[in-house]
């Protein structure tokens, strides 16, 4: 099925509030427009993320809980989770890292993102963790 992007102030605000914050869940999108949108639902919210997902508008970062995260860079990357706050955060690997991890997966292809969870060193388990 295609898609044709509907350019509507609720897309526009709900992209842009998306560019700002990154990483976000629609709920978390919601809030972010409700001062500006007050009338928008999630499902609203719901269905311009899941146009502007594919439309390539918008991306996919790792499932926090399982709840969609969304990624405002929409071209495939790798990111940092932290398992205390679920911050999700690009970064970038080297290619011979993910040669190295390939090279483990022979029957596997790695074709997208890889995730690499921890612990923020602000969040209270790194504090833990690292005090052993």
């Amino acid at each position: 099925m295609i898609w044709i992007m509907k350019n509507t102030p609720q897309t526009k605000q709900v992209l842009e509030s998306l560019k700002t914050l990154g990483h976000a869940t629609n709920n978390e999108l919601l809030v972010a427009v409700h001062p500006l949108l007050s009338d928008l639902t999630i499902t609203s919210v719901h269905r311009i993320t899941t146009r502007l997902v594919q439309e390539g508008l918008a991306g996919l970062a790792p499932v926090r809980e399982g709840v969609a995260v969304l990624d405002a860079n929409p071209e495939p990357h790798h990111h940092f989770v932290c398992r205390d706050c679920d911050k999700v955060k690009d970064i970038t690997l080297p290619a011979d890292m993910i040669i190295m991890i390939q090279s483990q997966l022979p029957r596997e292809m790695i074709n997208g993102g890889l995730a690499v969870y921890g612990s923020c060193k602000e969040c209270p388990g790194a504090q833990l963790n690292s005090a052993q």
